[in-house]
């Protein structure tokens, strides 16, 4: 049996400038760092995942519930996973134009709030995100209660980022939001009643187009 080949430290070598030419041409780069950011400014497929949980038996109405997440965003988002500080903005008071410092393992991230609403609140990815778009917290009526739901359309920053994505980060990302909708229950006061998660990916499309669909998309 042959002894497996080593590699020469020649090429290790090069395993960092490689990385960094990934970094470097990430289709985002000459922004400046705290830029808000599209899918457009990703690599790889638009990828739109949704996570959710129906609610019954709540004691607090929809509206309350999106306004304490938002209003404690930092607080509600799970450490070490993604442990989260507000730098910008009134402290337990959720507004548009927030911004959030994330740290999320190895990677950190910057988020600001773009949209606020009665029944949902949006954050917007800046550069310095390793992914490029938007996620959103939304409670929508059902029959007999509501169903609370993160929802994300996004592209990666980097090909490490999707690398890792796909790696495994995946899991844990979905094992975040996962905890913030498990922590929103409580703060309802009611009952789950049902949970699940999808995950759609597809083309690049001009905007204002839906993008085709891409045969089997990636579930996570």
């Amino acid at each position: 049996m042959k002894a497996p080949r080593k590699v020469p430290l020649k090429f290790m070598a090069l395993l960092p400038l490689a990385a960094l030419g990934l970094w470097l041409i990430r289709p985002a780069r000459d922004k400046p760092a705290m830029t808000p950011t599209t899918e457009r400014d990703g690599l790889g497929p638009v990828t739109i995942r949704r996570y959710w949980l129906d609610v019954q038996e709540a004691k607090e109405p929809p509206e309350a519930v999106v306004k304490q997440v938002l209003d404690h965003f930092a607080q509600i988002m799970p450490w070490p996973l993604a442990m989260t500080f507000k730098v910008r903005g009134q402290p337990n008071v959720g507004r548009k134009d927030d911004r959030y410092f994330i740290l999320m393992l190895v990677r950190r991230g910057f988020v600001e709030t773009e949209i606020v609403e009665p029944l949902r609140f949006r954050n917007r990815t800046l550069r310095l995100h390793p992914e490029a778009g938007w996620v959103e917290f939304k409670a929508m009526p059902t029959a007999g209660g509501y169903r609370l739901q993160v929802q994300s359309s996004v592209r990666t920053s980097t090909w490490a980022d999707r690398l890792a994505y796909l790696l495994g980060m995946s899991g844990l990302q979905a094992h975040t939001w996962e905890t913030v909708l498990q922590r929103a229950l409580a703060l309802s006061g009611g009952q789950a009643a049902g949970k699940g998660r999808d995950t759609e990916e597809f083309e690049e499309a001009p905007a204002g187009v839906k993008p085709p669909k891409v045969a089997g998309g990636a579930e996570g």
